[in-house]
């Protein structure tokens, strides 16, 4: 367990020079830490072992980019290739995502690796984290009117893991909605309504396409309020700072209604338990870019206060998830450290 206490200290240090020296070296440094941990982790997630036996049984029942990877692996007799290539396609997209809307830096990593609904999940639930970072990526592409890569990427993620096929439904919302800042009301109250009745709607959509729905006949599970609780009340602070500085930035209000989204469908959701909850997780990194945008725009002497939330909300997740929420990652080892 010293293994995520170590990489939290080297990340900070690593990121801190990167805001002193104004470098992304540092950064790149930190990215690669990141991809290495990942990639030669051995029994860290709950599902660590069900993807290790679905590679050694050559199990066809998952989405076909997934297939791919498992055929790789089996063919050369390396079942951690599947870890390894997820890792790399989850981070590098959130890179390559990053850098093309101009917010790869200290802070959005910070965020990306610390965070809820972000790196340390990628852990856990591997097919659909993989498929978010694809998702991040595409709204990339479509912010710089590359349409065609954009949908590429979205074809990709839904390769990796079918619920991506919501996003359609968000870039939907991004053309009608997302581009503007919404009245107070509907940020406060909307997550309420949808919290009371749209469990119902979701579930009649989920039907209909076949998609999950059976989730919603299992018993409840608890599994999902804490977190809930917690990246609400961050996203209650975001607003508060958004609102109280009278932020215009049309950056800023165009990732946070799409983070907007995950409070809605966590809200509608989280009574369900964990594996309808988590399909929120597909618009999580939607939040390093609001965060970022949201932090250049606020006073300068209000900045370090800002910071000290965010790093206190991440600290709190992280070390809250790994060593207490999530003992499924508590047996972390490096892969080529076990003995067989």
């Amino acid at each position: 367990m010293i293994y995520y206490s170590i990489f939290f200290l080297l990340t900070l240090a690593y990121l801190f020079l990167a805001k002193a020296y104004h470098s992304k070296i540092f950064i790149y440094v930190v990215l690669f830490f990141a991809l290495f941990f990942s990639s030669f982790r051995y029994n860290a997630g709950s599902d660590y072992f069900s993807y290790l036996n679905i590679i050694n049984t050559n199990y066809r029942g998952v989405e076909i980019s997934n297939l791919i990877l498992i055929d790789i692996s089996n063919f050369f007799n390396f079942p951690q290739f599947y870890f390894i290539s997820t890792s790399f396609i989850y981070i590098i997209s959130i890179i390559f995502a990053l850098k093309k809307i101009n917010a790869l830096n200290y802070l959005t990593i910070f965020l990306f690796l610390f965070f809820l609904m972000s790196y340390i999940t990628s852990f856990d639930i591997i097919r659909q984290m993989v498929a978010a970072s694809l998702l991040f990526l595409s709204f990339s592409y479509l912010l710089n009117k590359n349409n065609y890569k954009s949908f590429f990427f979205i074809l990709l993620a839904i390769s990796f893991h079918k619920s991506a096929i919501i996003f359609l439904i968000v870039i939907l919302y991004y053309y009608l909605f997302a581009r503007k800042e919404f009245k107070l009301y509907i940020y406060i109250f909307l997550p309420l309504i949808f919290f009371l009745f749209f469990d119902k709607i979701v579930y009649f959509i989920s039907k209909n396409l076949n998609l999950y729905y059976h989730y919603f006949d299992v018993a409840v599970s608890n599994v999902g309020y804490k977190s809930f609780v917690i990246i609400m009340i961050f996203y209650l602070i975001l607003i508060f700072f958004a609102k109280i500085y009278s932020v215009k930035e049309r950056l800023f209000w165009i990732f946070f209604n799409i983070f907007f989204l995950v409070i809605l469908f966590q809200s509608a959701l989280v009574l369900y338990g964990y594996h309808l909850y988590r399909v929120s997780y597909l618009f999580g990194p939607f939040v390093y870019p609001s965060v970022w945008f949201l932090y250049r725009e606020i006073p300068k002497n209000i900045k370090p206060i800002f910071l000290i939330i965010v790093f206190s909300v991440c600290l709190l997740t992280y070390f809250g998830l790994v060593y207490v929420g999530e003992a499924s990652l508590q047996g972390y080892q490096f892969y080529f450290l076990v003995e067989d």
